[in-house]
């Protein structure tokens, strides 16, 4: 079962990230004329994936929250964690074929939109790659986070808990320190000092 929790979460991660490239690939490339490129190139699909990708993450945010309450009871993952630098890889990468797909598609089917290399890396595309390996840092940053944070959560709750005893009350009353008159040599009340 937490295999399939995690592909659910990776592909919602992958598919928030690959909107997330695509969208800012328009903002570099067209400013602010961005909006009216994507809907001269025939991009009116994008509010649909766009809720697809927000009710995934939803779901994966809510599986965190479950595995981070089964972790308080003591429950570990049992899968090992992957390594920051084969989930940046891997997350780049599928960006990078994602976005690569994406615009093919669109460059085949949708009308108005450059078709070909020219049209998937053409016209500023090429920073989709730079973009692909910058979201791509921030999901694997996001899952070993959570990796981590679950991971502390339940190491905290299997520790022994260290319980602090009051300190033992004493029924001795110990006595007071001696007085020092020092208002006798204050107010240089003392005799005289004893002949020599």
């Amino acid at each position: 079962m937490e295999r399939l929790w995690t592909g659910v979460r990776a592909i919602a991660l992958l598919l928030a990230g690959s909107v997330m490239v695509h969208e800012l690939r328009y903002v570099f490339a067209y400013g602010g004329n961005a909006g009216a490129a994507l809907s001269e190139q025939g991009h009116s699909y994008l509010p649909t994936v766009e809720a697809l990708a927000v009710v995934l993450l939803a779901t994966a945010l809510m599986r965190f929250a479950v595995g981070l309450a089964g972790a308080a009871r003591g429950e570990r993952p049992t899968r090992r964690a992957t390594t920051f630098a084969r989930l940046w890889l891997g997350a780049s990468a599928a960006l990078i074929a994602m976005y690569t797909l994406q615009e093919g598609f669109e460059g085949t089917f949708e009308p108005g939109h450059p078709s070909g290399v020219v049209g998937v890396y053409g016209h500023g595309g090429w920073s989709a790659v730079v973009l692909s390996l910058t979201v791509g840092a921030v999901i694997a940053t996001i899952t070993r986070i959570a990796r981590w944070s679950i991971d502390f959560v339940a190491t905290r709750a299997t520790e022994p808990r260290r319980r602090w005893a009051p300190a033992p009350i004493s029924w001795i009353v110990p006595p007071p320190p001696p007085a020092r008159r020092l208002d006798v040599l204050v107010w240089n009340l003392a005799g005289r000092a004893p002949p020599a």
